[in-house]
């Protein structure tokens, strides 16, 4: 009927909010694999028992930051689209979590991006979402956080009655979802897989980093491959063959000598402890330097990515600290990633005689180097030069060299003064007219035009409850 239809049609618009293909597509620009890397995984035992399995089944990638967990994921993505070839068969769905990215931070993200595949798969199953979805419409909606139970349990649903025998799942970076119960998701999938009763198998991998320890406490019985090149001999020869490809790249465009080309390689080898984004940072690095400068930039790497982030907290000129600090405070504390004109707003940044607000607040974040960096979008907002980068601050150890401690961030401490600045922001001005609908997004409606004139409004209104959840003692 003409109504069902307008109903569907309503419902695959307020399903959608990102395409998980066009994130993969990103990805893999940002994070090239090098040849004959992540291939061993097809031979590993734990992954063949998975993939060999009658029953479904759930298998756990875990590993440090920066080993390459994301490039895995791309190329497992690859490796069972080309299982999953005969439509009849089987279906692949994958999603990659993005702490800075608030539309790919959540569970509900996660299940929204899950669904949407599987009914680009077989279109009727949106007609599972229709009860649920009208049911739910005067009560947040059936794709708000505040309804994911409901949303897992059509979730469910879907899973069995797609008419396919098989459906592979990869899910990249659990430990980059923002939530009040880090093991929600882990333990939904765990039980996904040992329960699911239906014709269809359904087989699950998920990739994180070693901690939080809610996620291990989740997973810890389920089948795992460590990617800790410490400990995983394959991981470790992935990263030779990385460095080596790296530093063939390096000598065609510098025109490095054969020598130089070995003294690289054996740099890189040395002080990567075990990551492919060190030896990403000093390859850029690297570009930007003279040949005959390349040995002593070398030297002065410091070792591994703990080493890193200290050099550029150090490089902080001291005249500049105060204004990073509070910069990193505001970062490492908020729900999602801030605009430039949230961020300039909550930290009190003001226009200079020769520089607007955007370019003072550009000029500050500038003051922290290679730390942040600017996301250029038809909102532009700030986020960290790579995800390990806020949980770093969080465990800054200063004992080896007191000038750290400035950097020193206690979570629950920013979280109270996040709190208090929405009050005080609340408290302002903005409502003095009268209330402001936030779900206004009419720009020319009155609530719009004053939402413009206080523009950290929508966020200290939606955000202050779970800062402040966050600085009370658990």
């Amino acid at each position: 009927s003409d109504s069902e239809s307008d109903t569907i049609r309503a419902c695959r618009t307020a399903l959608f909010l990102t395409d998980p293909s066009i994130h993969r597509n990103a990805l893999r620009v940002q994070s090239w694999r090098a040849s004959g890397t992540c291939e061993w995984i097809t031979a590993n035992k734990a992954y063949t028992t998975w993939l060999q399995s009658k029953s479904s089944k759930l298998l756990w990638l875990h590993g440090p930051p920066g080993v390459g967990k994301t490039v895995l994921s791309i190329h497992l993505t690859e490796e069972l689209e080309s299982l999953a070839g005969e439509p009849e068969i089987s279906c692949l769905l994958y999603y990659f979590c993005s702490h800075s990215d608030n539309k790919r931070n959540t569970e509900v993200a996660v299940l929204r991006g899950l669904m949407l595949q599987l009914i680009d798969r077989s279109p009727d199953l949106v007609k599972v979402l229709l009860r649920d979805f009208e049911l739910y419409k005067d009560n947040q909606g059936l794709f708000s956080v505040e309804n994911q139970e409901v949303l897992w349990k059509n979730f469910q649903i879907m899973l069995s009655n797609i008419d396919v025998a098989k459906v592979y799942c990869v899910i990249d970076g659990l430990d980059e979802i923002k939530s009040n119960s880090m093991d929600w998701l882990p333990k939904k999938l765990r039980d996904l897989s040992l329960t699911m009763e239906s014709k269809t198998i359904t087989k699950i991998i998920v990739t994180s980093r070693d901690f939080p320890d809610s996620i291990r406490s989740a997973l810890e019985d389920v089948d795992q491959v460590i990617m800790n090149p410490e400990v995983n001999g394959k991981v470790r020869t992935d990263l030779e063959n990385f460095i080596s490809e790296t530093v063939g790249k390096l000598a065609r465009s510098k025109g490095y000598h054969e020598d130089l080309k070995n003294t690289v390689y054996r740099g890189l080898v040395e002080g990567a402890d075990g990551t492919f984004l060190w030896v990403s940072y000093v390859a850029e690095e690297l570009k930007k330097t003279e040949p005959s400068k390349t040995e002593a930039t070398l030297r002065r790497q410091p070792k591994g990515l703990t080493g890193i982030y200290e050099r550029m907290l150090l490089e902080v000129h001291d005249s500049k600290r105060d204004d990073v600090v509070e910069i990193l405070r505001w970062l490492v504390g908020t729900v999602r990633p801030l605009t430039l004109t949230e961020l300039s707003t909550a930290t009190g940044t003001q226009p200079a005689q020769t520089l607007s607000r955007d370019a003072r607040i550009r000029e500050r974040i500038g003051f922290a180097g290679s730390l942040l960096k600017v996301v250029e979008s038809d909102e532009p907002y700030v986020q960290f030069f790579h995800s390990t980068a806020k949980a770093f601050l969080l465990e800054l150890d200063t004992t080896s060299n007191p000038q750290l401690q400035i950097f020193q961030i206690n979570e629950a401490e920013v979280n109270l003064k996040i709190t208090q600045r929405c009050f005080q922001y609340i408290q302002s001005g903005a409502l003095l007219e009268g209330p402001i609908n936030l779900l206004d997004r009419d720009r020319t409606s009155p609530s719009s035009v004053r939402r413009q004139q206080y523009p950290l409004l929508d966020y200290a209104a939606k955000s202050w409850p779970e800062h402040a959840r966050r600085a009370s003692p658990a």
